[in-house]
């Protein structure tokens, strides 16, 4: 598993809502997924705005589904607020309960 931890203006740079770090292509894509209030585009909004409110996006990559129940029970155990599994097709809330 790596990870990368998202906070302060570094990390509302890295989510990059409006894509203005990001090429035509994906400045386009962003436009769409605004329009059209995709699963992605929420995603984005929630992460920007948790960091602008001075909380941390931690994103971990599991090479499968071990390391991610195992990611999952350290998350929890550490009080995280928010925990979501992203896949290729689908966003997996996780109950912190």
């Amino acid at each position: 598993s790596y990870f990368r931890l998202y906070e302060g203006e570094k990390g509302i740079h890295a989510i990059d809502l409006d894509g203005e770090e990001h090429s035509m292509l994906e400045r386009y894509a962003r436009v769409i997924q605004k329009i059209y209030g995709s699963g992605d585009w929420r995603l984005l909004e929630e992460a920007d705005s948790e960091i602008r409110e001075g909380h941390f996006l931690l994103s971990v990559f599991t090479e499968d589904d071990e390391a991610k129940a195992e990611i999952i029970e350290v998350l929890k155990a550490s009080g995280a607020h928010d925990i979501r599994y992203l896949s290729p097709i689908y966003v997996e809330e996780i109950s912190i309960f």
